[in-house]
């Protein structure tokens, strides 16, 4: 650049503006790049990023162990759920006498690093079927599919599951602020109304459009609004025992239930059972499946599950399910189930799973590309990690928004970096 052309003034309002930003716009650029490119019907699975290497010590926390250790986050009917916002995969899991630690773990799905979020709570025999515990946290449980992301509010929901000790369910409704790093029990008014099955049978997702948590155990759907902390029963709609997974599809406004011989459709909108108009042919073998992991693809508009081996997808026009590649696939689910830890991630078009804390990170791709269309939420502080990380705050979206807020002269913006 001419320098007689850039007048002293401008240069020294660029180099300001270039400092003030410095630590915001220098960062690496967003969404793993290696994700992105994967090809279409392809299984990929990321070196180094085993859960073990941030499990919590059991010389460190000596009273965790339980029958199995830190293996049984997952093992022992661990579920999860996804922050689109922090492009993070949450798990959290343990429970009835096969693990006693509460701590919660993230992966991150740029870094494609794990960190553990919060250490585990100090144990007692005496307390392994209290909840929460003295510390005010939640005890350890099998968590299968009653983990959800409330989006908006920023906030890891979790209600029922298996405690640590005799293995009853607990009706608590808990969240977790990524920022403060903190549980919180909600006691949240109509707890009549919670799932009447507080143990193992039931699913949950959190639906944008109606901005509740929807969960369906044998006997009832039930909502929880965190805005209003409130649940509500919406109806009686019996289904067989046995684990499932819940899956919202925003486009049409439909909550699917699959799995344990099942696959049934509730439309959200109408606040209607649709499941008669969901006759589904070719996924006979997935919705058999025990604790199925399950997602919406925003790209291919397809409903795709997992159950070991190459996964299902099936067209949402047609109702017909298609067996896809099982080149490079793990060829079986973890030992209990997969539930949530199967999730998609609409702006790199690809869904990641946890299979094991001894397995590193597996991830497909149903169609090449990423989902220019379809913006993930504006990156969000990110919670402080006990072990592990790196993890990050902004991307080069938050960066360039942060920027465009600025009216630059014409001169001067043409000086500014870009990335």
């Amino acid at each position: 650049m001419n320098p007689r052309r850039f007048p002293r003034r401008a240069r020294a309002t660029s180099a300001f503006l270039t400092s003030l930003f410095a630590g915001l716009y220098f960062l690496p650029a967003s969404a793993n790049e290696t994700l992105k490119n994967l090809p279409a019907d392809s299984w990929y699975q990321a070196p180094g990023t085993k859960m073990r290497a941030v499990c919590a010590s059991e010389t460190e926390f000596p009273t965790i162990r339980g029958s199995g250790g830190c293996h049984n986050v997952i093992d022992a009917w661990g579920g999860g759920a996804y922050d689109a916002g922090r492009k993070r995969l949450w798990v959290w899991g343990g429970g009835h006498q096969d693990y006693f630690g509460n701590e919660l773990y993230a992966f991150d799905m740029e870094t494609l690093k794990w960190a553990r979020i919060t250490d585990p709570s100090a144990i007692t025999t005496d307390k392994l079927s209290a909840d929460p515990l003295p510390d005010g946290n939640p005890i350890s449980r099998h968590t299968y599919d009653g983990l959800a992301f409330i989006g908006p509010a920023d906030r890891l929901f979790a209600f029922g599951g298996s405690m640590a000790g005799n293995g009853y369910g607990t009706s608590v409704t808990w969240v977790f602020d990524p920022v403060a790093g903190k549980w919180s029990n909600r006691v949240p008014s109509g707890q009549a109304n919670v799932p009447a099955t507080a143990c193992c049978n039931f699913t949950a997702e959190y639906d944008g459009f109606t901005k509740k948590v929807y969960m369906r155990d044998p006997n009832w759907i039930s909502a929880y609004d965190f805005e209003a902390n409130a649940w509500t029963h919406i109806r009686e709609w019996s289904h067989s025992w046995g684990p499932g997974k819940a899956v919202i599809d925003g486009k049409r406004h439909l909550l699917f239930t699959l799995g344990s011989e099942e696959f049934l459709v509730y439309d959200l909108a109408k606040q209607s059972d649709v499941s008669a108009e969901w006759k589904s042919t070719g996924g006979d073998s997935l919705l058999a499946g025990y604790g199925v992991g399950a997602a919406y693809d925003a790209k291919t508009d397809r409903l795709v599950g997992w159950t070991g081996g190459g996964v299902y997808a099936m067209d949402l026009q047609t109702k017909v399910w298609k067996r896809m590649s099982g080149a490079g696939a793990p060829a079986k689910p973890a030992l209990s189930g997969t539930f949530g830890r199967f999730r998609y991630d609409a702006e790199d078009n690809v869904f990641a799973l946890v299979n094991g804390v001894d397995e590193d990170v597996w991830f497909y791709k149903l169609s090449a590309g990423s989902n220019t269309g379809l913006r993930a939420p504006a990156r969000l502080a990110p919670p402080q990690a006990k072990v592990g990380g790196p993890l990050r705050a902004v991307d080069g979206r938050a960066r360039r928004a942060a920027l465009s807020l600025i009216r630059f002269p014409r001169s001067l913006s043409r000086s500014l970096p870009r990335n």
